[in-house]
């Protein structure tokens, strides 16, 4: 089984992911996979400026790259259902982009849900490009809400990330257990 963990910056994605890893014995992966592509990293910390469009298709090609670490038995911690909510290039060209490559999906995605004024507190030790700015934020938390509601590529379930990182734990392995 492929989990999926998504959300805003600072909604715990990372937490739950070692968590669920080591429960589960099944292997982690973090996207963006900064090994063969650093320009990432560069632009996330504010290092270098890059438009919409080269941001949006650096982060796709990342993917598509490494699409042969996407195997069973596996919780990522960010994936393509990322790189379309936090898009600063046209939603539905991106969203097109993504439906037209050929993209492992995952079985299941755990969305995990809070406000960006929650990010931002939780943020605040190590910020990055997009954690400052709370309208964006926004954009990007309804574009995931709505890939729920729409149930993009694959069944979501919305978690409320401000609980405890055990809690949300043991809501996940519920439902994987009920599934």
């Amino acid at each position: 089984m492929i989990i999926g963990l998504e959300g805003i910056d600072g909604s715990g994605k990372t937490t739950l992911s070692l968590l669920l890893s080591s429960t589960l014995e099944y292997n982690q992966l973090s996207f963006p996979y900064y090994d063969n592509m650093p320009i990432i990293k560069e632009y996330l910390t504010g290092n270098i400026s890059l438009d919409g469009q080269t941001s949006f298709m650096l982060f796709a090609t990342n993917i598509v790259q490494n699409q042969d670490k996407v195997k069973d038995n596996i919780i990522i911690d960010r994936y393509i259902y990322s790189t379309l909510a936090y898009t600063k290039y046209d939603y539905i060209k991106s969203k097109n982009i993504i439906d037209n490559l050929s993209l492992k999906h995952a079985d299941i995605v755990f969305l995990l849900d809070i406000s960006p004024n929650d990010s931002i507190k939780r943020r605040m030790k190590h910020p990055q490009i997009y954690d400052v700015d709370i309208p964006f934020l926004q954009t990007v938390r309804n574009r995931f809400l709505q890939m729920a509601n729409d149930q993009y590529k694959t069944k979501w379930v919305i978690i409320d990330a401000t609980k405890k990182p055990t809690l949300i734990l043991e809501e996940i392995l519920s439902f994987l257990r009920n599934k």
